[in-house]
């Protein structure tokens, strides 16, 4: 009986399925990309350039990397268009209490926050 039951529910499941159309109402813009092979600057980057930023400043010093847009005509001023972002080895970085910026994101290779600039 129950299994009767679970079987006419997965049959009306696929057909209710089979006859809905999905279609992406958000457009999807396609960018040159190339991997850092970390997910962190990988998001980092991506989100700035679908933000329409197109110069992406990038500097390294004793701190860490730091990655920040650099374009003055923003085609739409977003969070990763506007910050300040520190990349630290997190196996040299010591304490990341001591890191002046408020943590963002953190995969197996990178630390990164965001620098208050203010």
């Amino acid at each position: 009986m129950i299994k009767n039951f679970f079987l006419v529910g997965l049959l009306a499941s696929a057909i209710s399925c089979l006859g809905s159309k999905r279609t992406s109402e958000i457009p999807l813009s396609v960018i040159e990309f190339h991997t850092t092979n970390s997910p962190c600057i990988d998001a980092i980057i991506v989100n700035m350039r679908a933000e329409g930023c197109e110069d992406i400043y990038h500097s390294q010093d004793q701190m860490g990397h730091v990655y920040a847009c650099a374009s003055n005509d923003k085609i739409s001023v977003g969070n990763y268009s506007s910050e300040i972002f520190l990349v630290i080895n997190p196996d040299i970085s010591g304490n990341p209490r001591e890191i002046p910026g408020l943590p963002f994101c953190a995969d197996a290779s990178v630390l990164v926050f965001i620098i208050n600039p203010y």
